[in-house]
């Protein structure tokens, strides 16, 4: 269930908005004059007696990216290098799962946070790191890019996302594609792969800064929000957390 949309309260004055939490059942309240970054934390508002719930950016970032790229392909396309030739299908997949590789399966846990489709047999897989803390240089290679090994009497891939997507994998290995499915279809990835990260973070890694890829190239989540107006990233926000609540928690409860 993605987090519901906002609802106007009427006990709360000032430009603040009440929502309903779908992971808690409480009631919040965020201040709308100002929804972006670390000021979309919401507060607890005193005369309303809601609960303190924060809620940023990085809870909504993967399904964020994916409609950015979804409605503006040409723009994801063009930093990240490629014509402008749009998106396969028009649809951008979040979730995506790994088919076995080189007769080793992935665990359930292994899956894409994106895949955008280049043509009907060909998609380039997506990370998306919104964070501003915990993302240096050396955590990326200590934690993400130590590399993957084998489980379960050598029948599993271990390792994380970053590691795989950069196919760091014991020598001996065939150098294949990897292949996702989404909805029944397989789409072999690209061997070159992105990781959307914040301003703050790809300038951190600029230089002798930089994680140990192999195969990423990086794309500036700002510099992809800077082809729509403030109101049409608001109209996208609104739409990921908006559903019918009473049939959703009532009726289907």
């Amino acid at each position: 269930m993605e987090i519901p949309r906002h609802l106007p309260c009427g006990r709360c004055a000032g430009g603040h908005l009440e929502q309903y939490s779908g992971n808690h059942g409480r009631r919040v309240e965020t201040d709308q004059t100002n929804p972006y970054g670390h000021s979309a934390r919401l507060r607890a508002h005193d005369s309303c007696q809601h609960a303190n719930m924060p809620i940023g950016l990085t809870h909504l970032g993967e399904a964020i990216v994916q409609r950015l790229i979804e409605r503006q392909p040409n723009r994801f396309l063009e930093l990240y290098g490629l014509p402008p030739s749009g998106v396969h299908g028009g649809r951008v997949f979040r979730e995506a799962e790994l088919l076995p590789y080189a007769g080793r399966r992935f665990d359930g846990a292994s899956r894409v946070d994106l895949i955008v489709p280049l043509s009907a047999i060909e998609a380039l897989p997506v990370e998306v790191k919104l964070g501003e803390t915990r993302l240096s240089k050396k955590r990326v290679d200590d934690e993400w890019l130590s590399g993957c090994g084998t489980s379960h009497h050598d029948t599993a891939w271990t390792g994380n996302m970053m590691s795989i997507l950069d196919q760091l994998i014991p020598a001996n290995t065939p150098d294949q594609h990897l292949v996702a499915r989404v909805d029944g279809a397989d789409y072999p990835l690209t061997h070159a792969w992105c990781v959307v990260v914040r301003r703050r973070t790809a300038a951190a890694w600029d230089g002798d800064g930089s994680p140990a890829f192999s195969r990423a190239l990086i794309v500036v989540f700002e510099n992809l929000v800077a082809a729509f107006q403030p109101n049409e990233f608001d109209d996208i926000v609104r739409e990921l957390i908006s559903f019918p609540y009473y049939d959703t928690w009532i009726n289907g409860a």
